[in-house]
């Protein structure tokens, strides 16, 4: 019976391993920033779970310096960040592309009208914007917008966090120019407004390690593919960057 019993167990180890080996077994580690959590994410998260439920999702918010970090530690699987990776040892794919909008308090004069401004409106004004470092790309292509309407950001606020972002807007200490997708973040106080003009296209990558990347972590990103292209359909400005009312996008060779 004891003979009967190891061999059960060994049985049930190389059925787990080759299910592992399939991506069918085992836990994932991933780390998402705010856009996703509001555009595509919970679709993906939804689906993955139906289709691999043997594999356990570690999901964790941080944001793109963050994640990269940690991605090099080895501490996340999959990164959900800003922009593009193209150091050694990674492997990068765009999932996901959409346009800026305005965040704006809802009792500001900007605000009166449901209708797109023109960027040249924000001359003056005061913005609330993240620290540089967390997502540089990002940060710069926000500038480059700004000056393309004339004028330098009057940069008053920082915070890390986008809800938080969001949430000095509501106390009416500033705009904030964000990713279309944080128009699903409803707070009280908050309206958001999209540019009369074309605007930088904000992409969101999944990045992972290129040093023998398991089949799950495969099957991750290539179902958060499948997940954005369905969900791009229903929005195809976001990614192709051509003008549609009230929202205008701009693809830029930017990374």
């Amino acid at each position: 019976m004891r003979d009967g019993r190891i061999l059960a167990a060994l049985d049930h180890a190389k059925l787990v391993t080759q299910r592992a080996a399939q991506g069918l077994h085992g836990a994932l580690s991933v780390g998402f920033i705010t856009p996703a959590e509001y555009s595509f994410l919970p679709r993906l998260v939804r689906t993955f779970r139906e289709q691999y439920p043997g594999v356990t999702l570690q999901l964790r918010e941080a944001m793109t310096d963050t994640q990269i970090e940690e991605l090099k530690r080895g501490a996340l699987d999959v990164g959900l960040l800003y922009g593009t990776v193209d150091g050694p040892g990674f492997s990068c794919q765009v999932i996901w592309s959409e346009p800026l909008v305005a965040a704006i308090p809802r009792k500001h004069a900007l605000a009166v009208r449901a209708a797109p401004i023109s960027v040249k409106r924000l001359a003056g004004e005061e913005l609330v914007m993240f620290p540089r470092e967390i997502a540089p790309a990002l940060f710069d292509e926000i500038l480059g917008f700004c000056r393309s309407g004339g004028f330098s950001p009057r940069i008053t606020q920082e915070a890390r966090q986008t809800q938080t972002i969001i949430s000095l807007v509501s106390a009416g200490l500033g705009i904030a120019i964000t990713p279309a997708s944080i128009r699903h973040l409803e707070r009280k106080g908050v309206v958001y407004r999209t540019f009369r003009e074309r605007t930088p296209i904000v992409r969101v990558s999944a990045v992972w390690s290129n040093d023998r990347p398991s089949q799950a972590v495969l099957n991750f990103v290539a179902m958060a593919q499948s997940t954005a292209a369905t969900l791009l359909v229903s929005a195809p400005h976001s990614r192709s960057g051509k003008n549609t009312p009230g929202t205008i996008g701009r693809e830029t060779g930017a990374k």
